[in-house]
């Protein structure tokens, strides 16, 4: 990934965080990547925290976050976009049951 496209996807994760999680979130998600969460951001804001944090972190875990963040980076990469194709009326790790009648009426009896 070039400079200014890393500027820009590290950007869209910073909004996408700093309107949909907390401060507390945003750690938990950083700690699941082994990103350091002991950084003091120079304004509190949280997407200042973001931009000062992920600059310092590898394009494959800056690639997953904005995946679980579910942004769309192609445009800026050309790699592929995460889409989650699942309807959303399946429950993840549940099992999917497929039943058909043949020849036969249900009257609900």
């Amino acid at each position: 990934m070039k400079a200014l496209e890393r500027i820009k996807l590290i950007d869209e994760i910073a909004s996408k965080m700093q309107s949909t999680l907390t401060f507390r979130d945003i750690d938990a998600l950083f700690i699941t990547y082994g990103i350091p969460t002991d950084h003091v951001p120079s304004y509190n804001s949280k997407a200042v925290y973001v931009k000062e944090v992920l600059p310092k972190i590898d394009n494959n875990i800056i690639f997953q976050i904005a995946d679980e963040l579910k942004i769309d980076y192609s445009s800026l990469t050309g790699k592929a976009l995460y889409i989650d194709s699942s309807p959303s009326f399946w429950k993840s790790g549940h099992f999917k049951l497929f039943i058909k009648i043949l020849n036969q009426q249900w009257n609900g009896k």
